[in-house]
């Protein structure tokens, strides 16, 4: 005998609640990345960097520099900035970090600890959402007034900038590409 359900699994009015929540969410985790990749452009991203990187790339007969960004879990490639790392590093004491994978709130960021904890630390990845590389290039790198100043700045020194996301195999990365010569081809692996 089959039994009816008389009342709805999921009334409208929750069905509501939820997604305001999930704006509510989303809403904090954008306001995390733009934290973090603020802090890792101001921090990492300086001319001394810029200067060893490029040196390092013209020791090696190249006319470019790939920096890579991606939003992943486990890094494979050297030259790749992770974004969950780079939360890691922002809002958590460093020590702990480093040696302990864990996340242990600087004081200052207290009011994103929940949220922070779900997206750096290992194996929590489905209790938050997600956002893809599209939504974080839109959203985060390209309105970042930091990163055009950073174009700006590098485009005034005659390197020519350009960006976009690739797709690898099993992941989608954000790639800035920076070219000081006259040389069209790059090699990026």
């Amino acid at each position: 005998m089959i039994a009816l359900v008389k009342e709805p699994l999921i009334t409208e009015s929750e069905l509501t609640g939820l997604k305001h929540k999930l704006d509510n969410e989303k809403q904090m985790v954008l306001e995390i990345y733009k934290i973090a990749f603020e802090n890792f452009l101001r921090r990492k991203f300086t001319s001394e960097f810029l200067i060893n990187e490029i040196r390092k790339q013209m020791n090696n007969g190249f006319d470019y520099l790939p920096i890579k960004l991606v939003n992943c879990d486990i890094i494979d490639y050297r030259s790749s900035y992770n974004f969950r790392y780079m939360i890691g590093e922002t809002f958590s004491n460093s020590f702990c970090w480093l040696f302990f994978n864990r996340i242990v709130i600087k004081r200052k960021f207290w009011k994103y600890r929940k949220v922070v904890k779900k997206i750096a630390e290992p194996f929590r990845e489905d209790e938050i959402i997600q956002l893809s590389m599209e939504e974080i290039a839109e959203e985060v790198i390209y309105k970042s007034e930091f990163f055009q100043k950073i174009i700006k700045d590098l485009e005034k020194a005659s390197i020519r900038v350009g960006g976009g996301i690739h797709s690898r195999p099993g992941e989608k990365v954000f790639i800035l590409l920076l070219k000081w010569g006259e040389g069209n081809e790059t090699n990026e692996e």
